[in-house]
């Protein structure tokens, strides 16, 4: 009994390469979906090659399933969603497990739930695929906003940073530096003219205050030092 079980265990490390490589097939054909004729010759190939094949037939099946839930999303033009980012001109909602971007007029707000009736928007340019932009972003599709029911406002992780911003309008710069708002347009030109931009964007300086806030809370957990280093590094 025991020698099977070792056996089991033996058969499926040795065949994790397929799952590996299958892995990476299906994350590409959610990508685009010019990869699902290599991922359909892929399980073809590793039909009698691996006990995992089965496995990788289900995962198959299930991204197929969830692909088309999204183009149902895609396509719609009234769904049900939460706020979970949002500005004066744009905001992103979640809605049945994707991103979508809407364009408003001021109308929502971070947390906002309800029923969305949007419109679809074109954005033709030979130089730049915004499609693709959003998609990289993890968001599949952009509209504009003709009419929000509200249902109700719930909390939102953005709206942490959004409360750090409010109390902190008298300082625009902090809010640019720390929580990469660009509220204030006349900040962010006024540093790209003296060229010192960079330091607004995610750089080292961002890296530094994380490691300092971090070290802070660990040296009173832990003693030693290299516990700390470690922790941090991979962090």
């Amino acid at each position: 009994m025991l020698f099977m079980k070792k056996l089991k265990i033996s058969l499926l490390y040795d065949n994790l390469h397929f799952l590996f490589i299958l892995l990476i097939l299906l994350i590409l054909t959610l990508k685009n979906w010019y990869f699902l004729p290599i991922l359909v010759g892929y399980l073809f190939f590793i039909l009698k090659k691996t006990p995992l094949f089965y496995l990788g037939v289900v995962l198959s099946i299930l991204v197929i399933i969830s692909s088309f839930k999204y183009l149902k999303v895609h396509n719609e033009l009234e769904f049900n969603g939460i706020v979970v980012e949002c500005d004066e001109t744009k905001a992103t909602i979640k809605t049945e497990g994707v991103k979508v971007l809407i364009y408003h007029d001021d109308k929502l707000e971070l947390g906002d739930c309800g029923l969305f009736d949007v419109s679809i928007l074109d954005y033709d340019s030979d130089l730049f695929d915004y499609s693709e932009y959003l998609n990289n972003k993890g968001i599949t599709n952009y509209y504009k906003l003709n009419n929000f029911e509200r249902e109700e406002n719930r909390f939102v992780i953005a709206k942490i940073r959004h409360f750090f911003i409010r109390d902190n309008k008298e300082n625009e710069y902090i809010n640019n530096l720390i929580f990469a708002y660009k509220g204030c347009d006349e900040i962010y030109n006024a540093s790209q003219k003296i060229g010192i931009s960079h330091l607004l964007a995610v750089s080292g300086m961002h890296i530094t205050i994380l490691v300092i806030i971090i070290e802070f809370f660990l040296k009173k957990l832990f003693y030693f030092e290299n516990i700390i280093d470690t922790i941090i590094i991979l962090f």
